[in-house]
């Protein structure tokens, strides 16, 4: 068994049993809203945050001085506790508007007890409006011994938005010893582009015993500890993506293996709207130096580095 086959396996996730246990369910939602700030004159001079409300777990936050740029803001997605706890789902809803940028980041790793019986799960829903740009750069999933999680990411794009969205999963508590020894583990992130969908990406863990997933893991990765994508999408990324397209992640890739590949507007059309790279690594630091390299261009349209103390 190959990496992709190993990505693709999405049948084999462990799903939760729901009988023998007091556990309920606990849905937290959030939602964020930044819009234009508007001169008199029509003109778009900053970024306000309309909306933002949340219920437990989920805990958003939009911190004052964390971008240098008017025209962007920073949204912070956290839960109450540190972690997600068997039961937990959380459901965020994030919209940039129109020319506005906005970067959505977590506090530290999002971390998933173990819990066999219900699981717990994480939703994102993004809307990037015309001429936006939404960044989605969490820390990565650490999914403890045991843990059930899925996870689901959707992004609708207006035909002249733009989007970079980083998914990815590490082994687990490692420097405790505890490597891939998650129950079950599926995420999904699905892109749509004025009502066309661009991009499907999937990976999924589980189905066997915490040994079965190590040794099925072992042989296929080797020391990685780290799997993950990347996706690059619109106008605001384009001179980023063609150049990883024409092949500079060629010496980046050290302790990491990565495979890009284009993203077409549609299945009819050979115009290429961004890119999408699935990576795996030996450390969460490799990856973190790596998305700053090939993010370093957009780091003043962020208004930081939100990669910055990782």
């Amino acid at each position: 068994m190959d990496l992709e086959e190993l990505l693709r396996d999405a049948d084999d996730l462990v799903q939760p049993s729901t009988g023998g246990s007091a556990v309920t369910k606990v849905r937290g939602t959030g939602q964020a809203s930044f819009q234009p700030t508007v001169s008199s004159t029509g003109e778009v001079v900053g970024v306000r945050n309309t909306i933002l409300q949340s219920s437990h777990p989920v805990r958003l936050s939009v911190p004052r001085y964390a971008s240098t740029n008017p025209m962007s803001q920073w949204l912070y997605v956290s839960v109450h506790g540190g972690g997600l706890a068997e039961g937990q789902d959380m459901v965020v809803d994030v919209t940039a508007g129109r020319e506005c940028t906005v970067v959505v980041t977590t506090p530290s790793f999002t971390r998933v007890l173990q819990g066999d019986r219900l699981g717990c799960g994480q939703t994102l829903r993004g809307t990037v409006e015309k001429g936006a740009l939404l960044a989605y750069l969490p820390d990565p999933v650490v999914c403890y011994g045991g843990a059930t999680f899925q996870k689901e990411q959707e992004f609708y794009l207006d035909d002249d938005a733009s989007l970079v969205a980083v998914d990815w999963l590490t082994a687990g508590r490692v420097a405790l010893g505890e490597r891939w020894e998650l129950k079950g583990y599926r995420t999904t992130t699905t892109i749509y582009i004025g009502g066309r969908r661009v991009c499907d990406n999937a990976t999924a863990l589980g189905n066997g015993s915490p040994h079965s997933l190590w040794h099925r893991t072992q042989t296929v990765m080797g020391n990685h500890d780290v799997i993950g994508t990347f996706v690059l999408i619109g106008p605001a990324t384009v001179g980023v993506y063609q150049r990883i397209l024409q092949g500079d992640l060629n010496g980046r890739q050290e302790g990491i293996d990565l495979k890009a590949t284009p993203i077409n507007k549609d299945k009819n059309s050979n115009e290429v709207v961004g890119v999408n790279v699935k990576f795996f690594a030996e450390t969460t630091q490799q990856v973190y130096d790596l998305l700053r390299g090939i993010l370093q261009d957009l780091i003043p349209v962020f208004g930081g580095d939100p990669f910055r103390n990782k």
